[in-house]
């Protein structure tokens, strides 16, 4: 299958993907694992917020986490881990509800990170007050989720237009600069000699999702910092993010995210 349909059909599956949290716990200033080896009969998400170990799934080669980085085992694969410097993690056992998700939680299989470290930073410390009073289950798979899609979108973005449509990375750029704007992307198709269907059509084939897509991400994400950074309402936030009201950021938001605008708030400034 062609890379970039790959990455769209698991675009569409990402988003739809639910967790159940089965455990959860976080070790702070631990010298070693309690068991440097061991197998786990659901999936293992292990998120080292300081420190470093060292592990291998399976047979596989050695590697080393790094802080804000995680390991992602699949059921019946042995973890293999050996704590480097003092570390400070979490620990996370889970399973999708739906177990055809299987293969997509599999390429996700292994080492993690965010380039965003500012969300990763919020993402660990929501976690780390869960692991302390928060006894919501649902709370930590929506961060755990977060994790998991905040990566895989950051791969679409990093993921090289092939090959080298200059006007789909033109295109790229306008929405990422004027998000905030009332953006016609059937203007924006218009503009580029396209008709609207012709440049959808080209624009997920090199950017890996839609444009309706992408301009939704790129508000949700610039709505993400507001919400943590500052303490506008949302009526005062929406429209400085591309949305027509308060109102409809909140509808928008908790479609995407499964919790409300003002709970994220909450829960994630700690």
């Amino acid at each position: 299958m062609h890379f970039f349909v790959l990455l769209t059909l698991m675009s569409a599956s990402i988003w739809n993907l639910r967790l159940r949290v089965l455990a959860h716990s976080f070790h702070d200033a631990r010298y070693a694992f309690t068991f440097e080896r061991e197998t786990y009969d659901s999936w293992a998400w292990l998120a080292l917020e300081e420190g470093l170990f060292s592990f291998s799934l399976g047979r596989g080669a050695a590697q080393i986490c790094t802080e804000g980085g995680w390991v992602l085992c699949p059921p019946g694969v042995a973890l293999t881990r050996q704590i480097q410097r003092v570390a400070s993690y979490h620990f996370v056992r889970f399973e999708p509800f739906d177990e055809r998700a299987a293969p997509l939680l599999t390429s996700f299989a292994g080492y993690g990170t965010l380039r965003d470290s500012a969300r990763s930073k919020a993402n660990f410390a929501a976690l780390r007050a869960a692991s302390f009073g928060e006894k919501n289950h649902e709370w930590r798979a929506h961060l755990l989720l977060d994790f998991l899609r905040s990566a895989f979108h950051e791969k679409q973005l990093a993921t090289p237009i092939a090959p080298r449509d200059a006007l789909m990375e033109t295109a790229q750029r306008f929405i990422e600069t004027h998000f905030a704007e009332k953006i016609s992307l059937e203007a924006l198709a218009q503009s580029l000699g396209l008709s609207p269907s012709a440049f959808s059509r080209r624009f997920a084939a090199g950017v890996g999702v839609s444009p309706q897509e992408f301009l939704l991400e790129i508000r949700l994400r610039a709505a993400r910092r507001r919400l943590l950074e500052t303490d506008e309402t949302l009526d005062c936030l929406a429209p400085k993010c591309g949305f027509a009201s308060g109102f409809y950021f909140s509808r928008m938001w908790t479609k995407r995210y499964g919790v409300s605008p003002a709970r994220f708030r909450r829960l994630h400034r700690v």
